[in-house]
């Protein structure tokens, strides 16, 4: 029986990925080899044939970890640009949308604003929600917590309170340098 793990190592020397990435793929790709191998045996080949055939499967072993080193870097990238843009973005939306309606359900009655006329049945120009609109800086500031994570709200915390002052008291904890909120 052989030590599959240990071949598909020495062949992937070039691989950068995590430790714990690493060892996965090399895992995965032993496994699938040791399954091909044994499905050969099964056929009625030698030990030494079916290990020759198994092993040519794989033409070209260096182009096999640059392959291998993209699909693992796409995925990392992919998840990374869901976790911090599209998450974020969708509950910011949908939570500025529920507040929406929830200020047009219950409280107070917009500000309109509508040109004047003869004609007393003019549809105003702008339906203003002072509410919803002076909320939508925390909103926004929410997004930024979730986009960026504990590690870059240090530094960003000091430009969001200037830009902010209301939200200074928020984010003082940031300012104190131990990067959490308090």
């Amino acid at each position: 029986m052989r030590d599959w793990e240990a071949l598909v190592e020495g062949h992937l020397t070039g691989l950068a990925l995590k430790p714990a990435e690493s060892a996965e793929v090399i895992a995965e790709l032993a496994a699938h080899l040791a399954e091909s191998c044994e499905e050969l045996r099964r056929q009625g080949m030698t030990e030494e044939e079916a290990v020759r055939r198994t092993v040519s499967q794989v033409e070209d072993w260096q182009k096999l970890t640059r392959l291998i080193q993209t699909a693992r870097t796409k995925e990392n990238i992919m998840t990374n640009r869901v976790k911090q843009f599209w998450l974020p973005s969708l509950l910011t939306l949908l939570f500025s949308m529920g507040l929406l309606a929830l200020i047009q359900v219950f409280g107070p009655n917009p500000w309109l604003v509508a040109r004047k006329s003869g004609w007393s049945l003019v549809a105003p120009v702008a339906v203003v929600y002072l509410p919803w609109l002076l909320s939508l800086p925390l909103i926004g500031a929410m997004e930024l917590i979730f986009q960026i994570g504990a590690e870059a709200l240090k530094a960003r915390c000091l430009v969001l309170s200037f830009s902010c002052p209301a939200l200074f008291g928020l984010f003082r904890g940031c300012a104190s340098g131990d990067g959490h909120l308090q």
